[in-house]
């Protein structure tokens, strides 16, 4: 995969998003479909465990709604609301501004064979929290360096990751320079060459 269109770092930024995380500290992200299988309801519950200790938390969620206005009624059963904004599917053009509003972005599926928004995210010089049911969460996570995986299913332990960014203001921004060093490993120049690399190995016989 590829960065997001466009400079991430520099880009203009979402306007309503901007204005949603204008007092909301730090700013957490998810991108991709509002689904059972990736978990939004564990986030939700896990984003009222933290606002009952830190009101200011934000939570944003971008995608295509799958459970038919579900998610929203239940952010307002638990009584955040003011927490969580339901941004709706933007194009891919539109994804470095949606990038640039975010602190940490958090994929907590309940299974994902990759997870390509964390690929974004780490380009895009994020910190990542996702479950250890993501593939890229193994290749795109070092522990404690960029992010946190976490166990899937398991709402305390994501709101437990969370809290770290929302108890040291700082960590945030270092664990995304580290994402981004990462994410280096992975760019498309160097995923050929490692599939070069693997096809010589295979050839000369050295791949059992």
């Amino acid at each position: 995969y590829s960065s997001p269109e466009g400079d991430t770092q520099h880009a203009e930024k979402d306007p309503r998003i901007a204005i949603f995380t204008r007092n909301k500290q730090p700013t957490f992200l998810f991108v991709g479909s509002l689904c059972r299988r990736k978990g939004i309801d564990l986030l939700l519950h896990a984003t009222k465990e933290l606002a009952i200790i830190h009101d200011s938390i934000g939570l944003v969620l971008v995608g295509k709604d799958m459970a038919k206005g579900r998610y929203q009624r239940m952010a307002e059963t638990l009584g955040i609301s003011q927490n969580v904004l339901f941004q709706g599917a933007v194009s891919t053009s539109k994804i470095a501004a949606v990038l640039s509003c975010a602190d940490v972005v958090v994929l907590p599926s309940r299974f994902d064979g990759w997870g390509m928004a964390l690929g974004e995210a780490a380009s895009a010089g994020k910190a990542l929290i996702a479950t250890n049911a993501c593939g890229a969460a193994h290749h795109l996570i070092v522990e404690g360096e960029n992010g946190f995986r976490v166990p899937a299913n398991d709402a305390t332990s994501l709101a437990q990751a969370m809290l770290a960014y929302m108890t040291d203001p700082g960590l945030a921004h270092c664990h995304g320079r580290r994402s981004q060093e990462v994410f280096s490993e992975y760019t498309p120049d160097r995923n050929v060459e490692r599939f070069v690399q693997g096809l010589k190995e295979f050839e000369s016989g050295s791949v059992q």
